[in-house]
């Protein structure tokens, strides 16, 4: 979700440069936001955690277009939400 983290400016340069390269992928269904609502309920979150819809959703984007590499800065959360996706095993998490 690039809101979160885009802020404008010079500081955001590197990121700008990256999304180049990065799958833009827009308008879910009800039911698209019926299986993040489920895999977040099942997803094995460290207890300090909360569920989060758009890691959940990045996640299953993820599977859905057959990413090769997701790029977050919640390397544990989005691992934690493909665990819980069959079909999810190629998928590389990179801390960024």
């Amino acid at each position: 979700m690039v809101a979160q983290a885009w802020r404008g400016g010079a500081r955001t340069a590197y990121l700008a440069r990256a999304l180049k390269d990065c799958a833009v992928v827009c308008c879910y269904t009800e039911a698209e936001w019926r299986r993040v609502g489920e895999l977040i309920g099942r997803a094995d979150l460290s207890p300090k955690k909360r569920p989060d819809p758009v890691d959940g959703l990045v996640a299953l984007t993820a599977v859905e277009i057959d990413a090769a590499i997701v790029a977050t800065s919640d390397q544990g959360d989005i691992q934690a939400y493909l665990d819980q996706i069959h079909g999810s095993q190629a998928i590389t998490v990179l801390c960024v």
